[in-house]
């Protein structure tokens, strides 16, 4: 149909799990539909296939493991790769150290990044590096 988008482009309509400030939580997640972490998690957190998944780190989460979702929201503290079928948003608090992999981003004034991104509309996450940051550069 022309003009439909494809699912990846629209995120999950609602967050049905949330991992509060004062959770922590070792070892792997799956889950489907939304998911917010505005508490801990050490490991790797990841969709379960759904198109529309969305993944929250809010500005009181960390993440010490890699993500994987259709698309991802940072806005805390992310030690690990991302990657999203769709987009990535760094919101202003985010301090991410890894690679991201994404169709598209969107970065906000104050966000930060180390590691490499890879961005292809075209292919959904692979594709070349576009921007590699370093600690410690501008």
């Amino acid at each position: 149909m022309v003009g439909k988008k494809s699912a990846p482009d629209k995120p999950a309509d609602s967050i049905g799990t949330l991992i509060g400030a004062d959770t922590e939580i070792e070892g792997d997640i799956r889950f489907s539909g939304g998911l917010r972490v505005d508490g801990k998690v050490v490991g790797r957190i990841q969709a379960d296939g759904a198109d529309n998944s969305t993944l929250v780190v809010g500005e009181s989460g960390k993440v010490d493991g890699d993500l994987r979702a259709a698309h991802v929201i940072i806005d805390g503290n992310v030690r690990g790769s991302i990657e999203a079928q769709g987009q990535i948003g760094l919101q202003a608090h985010a301090l991410v150290t890894g690679d991201l992999s994404c169709r598209s981003i969107d970065m906000a004034l104050g966000s930060r990044l180390n590691g490499k991104l890879i961005c292809d509309p075209g292919r959904g996450g692979a594709g070349t590096p576009i921007m590699e940051a370093t600690e410690g550069g501008s």
